[in-house]
């Protein structure tokens, strides 16, 4: 579970995205004009940066999610320092599948289990009340731009999903803006517009992924644990041979 200091830390990271954006502000004009997000062009690009950072983790915003985070840490967190079972495995049946787009988009593996896990639980049946369907919960026009034919294919919503966060990497750079825009869309970045939901969606993902990582990593570790323990128990149990 994240501490004060690596909850601060997780919100500084934002606002130097931020600044970022700031100042790349002439390649992010291109970027942004390929995938048709710019404002109307009365709007400078200079002054819509300026709105996102005035309008998102700055003043009442950052107070609110700090606060909110600090309330967290009060309390029992020993159910939220586990990933539930059921979800946990829902979502590692298809690790096969997470592994190899994740690779092919340049992703970091773990987060694309934690989207999978916050956005569906693994249940490529999941459909949301906006008509969001599949294991990365891809909406009807999204999919459609990604070549997705069937949401609920895990590998067609898997290998969209991954497709579209990278999008958003090369859009915004940042994990976090990433998952701003995967949750209330790029455009919601682009106006500023971060509401609580979105912003509890960013640090439970970012939280989950911490979790996967983890649990994967020790994993990992016993699994080599036992694998040189066997193998020391074939050298102590193989005959010497006779040097003569």
């Amino acid at each position: 579970m994240m501490g004060r200091g690596e909850t601060l830390l997780e919100l500084t990271k934002l606002e130097i995205a931020m600044v970022r954006i700031h100042r790349q502000q002439h390649l992010r004009f291109v970027q942004l004009a390929v995938y048709g997000l710019l404002f109307p062009l009365s709007l400078s690009w200079g002054n819509a940066v300026d709105t996102i950072a005035d309008r998102s983790y700055y003043d009442q915003a950052t107070s609110d999610i700090i606060n909110r985070s600090l309330r967290a840490t009060k309390k029992n967190l020993s159910d939220r320092d586990a990933l539930e079972q059921v979800r946990f495995e829902r979502t590692q049946k298809y690790a096969a599948l997470i592994d190899h787009y994740s690779h092919r988009n340049h992703l970091d593996p773990n987060l694309v289990r934690a989207v999978i896990y916050i956005e569906s639980g693994g249940d490529v049946g999941a459909i949301s009340s906006k008509g969001a369907v599949g294991l990365m919960q891809l909406m009807p026009q999204t999919a459609l731009e990604l070549g997705v034919s069937d949401r609920t294919n895990p590998e067609q919503s898997i290998a969209g999903g991954t497709a579209y966060l990278r999008e958003q990497f090369n859009r915004f750079g940042s994990t976090e803006l990433v998952l701003w825009a995967y949750n209330g869309g790029p455009s919601s970045v682009i106006s500023g517009n971060l509401s609580a939901e979105i912003q509890s969606y960013v640090q439970e993902v970012l939280r989950v992924r911490s979790l996967f990582s983890r649990r994967l990593l020790r994993s990992s570790l016993h699994a080599f644990t036992e694998e040189v323990n066997d193998t020391d128990k074939l050298v102590a149990q193989a005959p010497l041979q006779d040097k003569h």
